[in-house]
C-alpha cells in the first residue's frame, strides 16, 4: 500500500501505511508470546515482511522526489539508487535471523528506525532548501551511510517489549515519551532527533549494563 501510494504521488498516505506496518511489527512478537505460539517459519516471514515494509517501501518513497534532481537529469540511472536501502535492509535482516547476540539487543540500526529516517528526508531537504539551494541527489551519500549503520557492529536497544512493567523498560519508555513529544511538536522533522535520541539512550543503557 505504501509503495502504491508513493508512486501515485501521495507521500503522506505512504507514510501512514508505514506507521501502520510499524505498529504491527511492534506488536507481533508480544502477541506471539502472549498466545505461546512461535515457529521457525514465522521468524522468516517476519523478516520478509520487514524487508518489504522497511526496505522496499522507503526506497520507493524516495524515488519520486529524486526525479527532480539535476544530477538525475544527466545520469538517469541514479534514480534507482534508493534501492541500496532495500539490499542492505535484506542483509541486516538475514544477519539478525542467524545472530544469537541479538535476542535482547540489536547490533546495527534496526530497519524500522532506518525506514522512518528515510521517510523524513524529503521534508528535511525541503526545510534546508528554504535557506540554501540543495539538490536532492545529496540523499545518496546519506543512504550509503544508513546502509553502513544497519550492518555496523553498533549495539542498540531492542525496542520490542517482553513485558510492560517499568522495571527493565525505563529506557524504552523514555524513548517513546521523547518520540511522542517530538512528533507532536515538529512532525516528520522530529524523526532525525528521535533516531539520535535512540542511539544515545542505547549507549547509556549499554554503559549501565556494563557496570
Amino acid at each position: 500500500m505504501s509503495v502504491v501510494s508513493s508512486f501515485n504521488g501521495n507521500p503522506d498516505v505512504a507514510f501512514y501505511w508505514i506507521l501502520a506496518g510499524l505498529a504491527f511489527d511492534f506488536a507481533d512478537g508480544f502477541v506471539a508470546r502472549l498466545l505461546s505460539v512461535s515457529s521457525s517459519i514465522g521468524k522468516e516471514l517476519d523478516s520478509l515482511a520487514d524487508c518489504i515494509t522497511f526496505g522496499l517501501a522507503p526506497a520507493c518513497f524516495l524515488i519520486p522526489p529524486l526525479k527532480s534532481s539535476v544530477l538525475v537529469a544527466h545520469f538517469p540511472f541514479i534514480i534507482y539508487f534508493p534501492f541500496i536501502i532495500t539490499v542492505f535492509s535484506a542483509i541486516r535482516l538475514a544477519k539478525f535471523n542467524i545472530d544469537t547476540r541479538q535476542s535482547d539487543s540489536f547490533i546495527g540500526l534496526p530497519t524500522p528506525a532506518n525506514a522512518l529516517f528515510c521517510f523524513s528526508l524529503p521534508e528535511v531537504f525541503e526545510k534546508i532548501a528554504q535557506y540554501v539551494k540543495v539538490d536532492f541527489a545529496w540523499v545518496i551519500p546519506i543512504l550509503i551511510f544508513q546502509s553502513y549503520l544497519m550492518n555496523a557492529e553498533l549495539p542498540l536497544l531492542a525496542l520490542k517489549f517482553k513485558h510492560f512493567s517499568w522495571k527493565g523498560n525505563e529506557t524504552r519508555y523514555g524513548l517513546i515519551f521523547i518520540s511522542i513529544v517530538s512528533i507532536l511538536l515538529a512532525g516528520k522533522m522530529a524523526i532525525p532527533v528521535i533516531i539520535l535520541a535512540y542511539v544515545l539512550l542505547s549507549a547509556i543503557s549499554s554503559l549501565r549494563t556494563a557496570k
